[in-house]
């Protein structure tokens, strides 16, 4: 009788785990759905909107990271729609192209539109972008002056198939604050989920592992700046959640391989009927056209890098 049942719990047991594990795996397909039904919303937003809700080149650059994120998982877009915000870039790339992280930006998009970063630009004014980052760079592991020219330029090399330079790895790690980074890349300054965020994100691409003690610290931080509904505010935890810095909380984490299903839940609620999403819970805002573009990324599962060449490129200057 007592190993009746023993045998009679151990298999309730089990029931009970099965019934458990099945629930979960519902409830992540649930959630995939929802990610990819939103990132399908909003890419049908991108490919009708005007390129006036994407003010300037960066939000244009992000816009084809954005494409490029969304066919990944299916959500396809008129390739005109990607092409009319290349073709500006190409045409705005050497005005634009003045800081590390702007030139940065041009090369990540250059490469997520299967374009050649070092062959970029209309005819008679075509650049070398890789040259053209290398130029900000100095010999103690610096590109420009602020965690997002830093960032950037690492994200981009990985992009274009290029050479981190160890002193940059080793400059970010020697920045870093208490807890995290902050925009100027003092020690002297409270850190800042977005610099944060996009920092982890260049560590990671640079190599640098999941468990390496400053990613893991950083991103311990900025898991307490959450808000109660799980996104983020860019200037403190107990501020307004903001689809941007939500966005890059997100793509952290997924470069860190953690899936933070409450902050994309958040960002989720953020999104219009039309597929476009609000700055913030109450503001649309002009930012509509980043915001869309960063939500995009983050909820179709990507971060940067969103493409990396197979080989680097050659100049064509």
């Amino acid at each position: 009788m007592k190993i009746r049942s023993q045998t009679s719990s151990h298999i309730a047991f089990l029931a009970l785990v099965a019934v458990l594990l099945a629930v979960g795996v519902g409830v992540g397909v649930a959630e995939a759905a929802s990610n990819k039904s939103s990132t399908k919303k909003a890419t049908s937003w991108m490919t009708r909107a005007k390129l006036t809700q994407f003010p300037g080149s960066g939000f244009r650059a992000d816009a084809v990271s954005a494409f490029a994120a969304a066919k990944r998982i299916g959500a396809n877009s008129k390739s005109s729609a990607k092409n009319r915000f290349i073709a500006d870039l190409e045409k705005e790339a050497p005005q634009y192209a003045q800081t590390a992280g702007a030139t940065g930006k041009l090369i990540l998009a250059a490469v997520a539109a299967s374009k050649n970063p070092r062959c970029f630009g209309v005819t008679g004014g075509k650049l070398d972008l890789y040259n053209k980052l290398m130029s900000f760079y100095s010999s103690n592991g610096k590109f420009g002056s602020s965690a997002f020219d830093q960032a950037l330029a690492v994200l981009a090399l990985k992009a274009a198939r290029q050479r981190v330079p160890a002193a940059a790895v080793k400059h970010i790690k020697s920045a870093r604050g208490k807890n995290g980074w902050n925009f100027a890349m003092s020690k002297s300054r409270g850190d800042d989920v977005e610099s944060t965020a996009l920092v982890i994100e260049a560590l990671r691409a640079a190599g640098v592992k999941r468990r390496d003690k400053a990613l893991t610290q950083a991103y311990r931080w900025l898991t307490f700046q959450r808000n109660t509904d799980g996104g983020f505010n860019p200037g403190a935890a107990a501020g307004v959640t903001q689809a941007n810095t939500t966005a890059f909380a997100i793509r952290a984490a997924d470069a860190l391989g953690k899936n933070n299903k409450k902050a994309k839940q958040a960002l989720r609620a953020l999104q219009m009927k039309n597929g476009s999403f609000r700055d913030t819970p109450t503001t649309a805002g002009k930012y509509r056209g980043i915001a869309t573009s960063d939500a995009v990324i983050a909820l179709s599962g990507a971060h940067y890098p969103v493409v990396s060449r197979k080989k680097a490129g050659t100049s064509c200057l």
